[in-house]
């Protein structure tokens, strides 16, 4: 969660490679992300000549992504090549077999493992939005009995310490509660205990709780304390009648949205700039949530909960030879191949919205809602992983809402052929085919280096700012493949 940074982390993993017929680069930038979740594989000579380069675009944390990027070349090495089996026929079988393999035992702990240390690394920020979307619906009693005796308690001590400072309450001021008896008595309401009191503090608390003794001190109305006072003792009252599980329904309903009015006189209601301001940024907040964590949505479940279950990713997985291209693609990655300056794709973006995937999801039990998205939820229809929408068990893997089956598609390369790219939607969301096939030959033309193509190529697909609508503000990786190379080594000898 935590969609975007302050500021994009525009440093850039890139490497180079080269046989006697081709050379590479690749690169990942993170952007505006708070996590990179992008992984890619480029392993010349994978097996028999065949060089393996692919992309893999994470969703609802990078787990699934980094594992497919070390073990699927295992499984394309072992099964891929078998003896009088068509490669493209193989190719789908070894994606269904792996996507299996994802829900092993061995392959869950692995995934646990990954995201175990990415979670540990999280920013406090970030924990923040989590904790105020889960807190979104919690009811104004709810949040009494979640924060309100805990913060009242707080603003006394905080007024003991003001007392120090040398500032004096006003006349008509109800005194701090300096013992533990008063404490305990306001902890526990009607005598009994309440769990969720004890709660842990929330990041936010310790600045919510400063404005409310700023307030408090500055207060110069009496009135306003015999208020607090009435409420107060209202809201004991109300304690009284409710049952003594009321509270645990609550917080099945969801969470706060971090206000601090909770002394008895609610400050959103008594100031309604701050309830406005309050609410239009926890809006932004739910906004940014359901644009970039799908998995939060009507339908779904809060993505990231079980690695594997709740996150998944793309795979473009291009095979190359001297004469042949094969890709098999699942998800909106794609591979492009420049042949006499034209731009060929040699996948399909996988849409819920398209035809033949929205009549498998549907077949499976699922639907598409209006803006694209899987029971509310993800935005793609194949993936890796995102187990929790392949439940059906009178289906096999392969007809599941989210498939692992990919598209394969052979193509022979002619002497035209100049370069290959394959990409996350990073690059393609903010760049028709077209439009990189042109800014990559462009360079090409000038000499420049395929390494600082493929980082200018990043940069520019990169937003400005977090203002528009996503485009340019996801994680971006790039890898590029020189067809040409002993043609250009000769011509560069010549000059």
């Amino acid at each position: 969660m935590g969609t975007y940074l302050s500021k994009p982390n525009t440093e850039k993993e890139t490497q180079t490679g080269s046989s006697t017929k081709i050379k590479y680069a690749s690169t990942s930038m993170q952007g505006w992300r708070v996590h990179q979740e992008d992984a890619h594989n480029c392993i010349l000579n994978l097996v028999d000549g065949w060089s393996l380069f692919s992309v893999y675009d994470g969703h609802g944390g990078p787990e699934v992504a980094q594992y497919t990027a070390e073990k699927l070349p295992e499984f394309l090495k072992t099964d891929l090549f078998k003896d009088g089996e068509p490669i493209e026929r193989n190719f789908q079988d070894v994606f269904i077999e792996y996507d299996d393999h994802l829900r092993g035992a061995e392959a869950m702990k692995k995934l646990q493992q990954i995201a175990g240390i990415t979670k540990d690394n999280q920013d406090d920020n970030e924990e923040e939005v989590v904790k105020m979307f889960e807190e979104s619906s919690l009811p104004v009693k709810a949040l009494l009995e979640k924060y309100g005796v805990r913060l009242l308690r707080r603003n006394s001590d905080g007024m003991a310490r003001s007392l120090e400072d040398g500032v004096e309450p006003e006349e008509n001021e109800e005194e701090p509660l300096d013992d533990e008896e008063n404490e305990e008595e306001n902890e526990q309401g009607n005598g009994e205990e309440k769990e969720p009191i004890k709660t842990k503090k929330r990041p936010s608390t310790e600045k919510e709780v400063d404005e409310c003794k700023r307030r408090k001190v500055e207060d110069e109305n009496a009135e306003n304390a015999e208020k607090k006072e009435e409420t107060s003792e209202q809201v004991n009252d109300e304690d009284k009648d409710e049952k003594s599980n009321e509270v645990d329904e609550s917080h099945a309903e969801g969470g706060s949205n971090g206000a601090c009015g909770t002394t008895g006189e609610d400050d959103e209601d008594s100031d309604p700039s701050y309830r406005e301001e309050d609410e239009e940024s926890f809006d932004e907040s739910e906004e940014e949530l359901d644009e970039e964590d799908p998995e939060t949505m009507e339908g779904g479940n809060m993505g990231g909960e079980v690695p594997g279950e709740d996150s998944g990713t793309t795979a473009c997985v291009c095979l190359l030879s001297d004469s042949k291209i094969i890709v098999a693609n699942i998800g909106d990655s794609r591979a492009v191949l420049c042949r006499d300056g034209k731009a060929i794709d040699l996948s399909v973006d996988h849409k819920p919205e398209d035809e033949a995937e929205t009549k498998r999801i549907e077949k499976a039990g699922g639907k598409v809602t209006e803006d694209g998205r899987v029971n509310g939820g993800l935005n793609l229809s194949r993936a890796f992983g995102d187990h929790f929408y392949k439940k059906n068990t009178e289906l096999p893997l392969a007809d599941q809402m989210i498939s692992a089956l990919p598209d394969v598609i052979t193509k022979e390369l002619s002497p035209e052929d100049r370069f290959l790219i394959v990409a996350c939607d990073g690059i393609w969301n903010s760049m028709e085919s077209q439009q990189v096939v042109d800014y990559v030959k462009e360079r090409l033309e000038k000499k420049r280096s395929l390494a600082d193509i493929v980082e200018e190529l990043c940069d520019s697909c990169m937003a400005e700012n977090t203002a528009g609508d996503g485009t340019g503000c996801d994680n971006m990786t790039v890898i590029l493949i020189d067809l040409q190379k002993a043609q250009d080594e000769s011509q560069t000898a010549i000059l």
